[in-house]
């Protein structure tokens, strides 16, 4: 059971830098639409 509740808190930490990750690429994406549609250059 405690190798269980190890890898449920492993996996858990995973999902929360994922999650992390995927919002800073939202961030990013938004940003980068934002000045597009402004008639900005957007650099990759």
């Amino acid at each position: 059971m405690a190798n269980l509740d190890a890898q449920v808190r492993e996996s858990q930490a995973q999902v929360a830098e994922a999650q992390g990750k995927i919002a800073e690429l939202t961030s990013r994406i938004e940003t980068a639409r934002a000045k597009n549609q402004r008639g900005g250059s957007v650099r990759y």
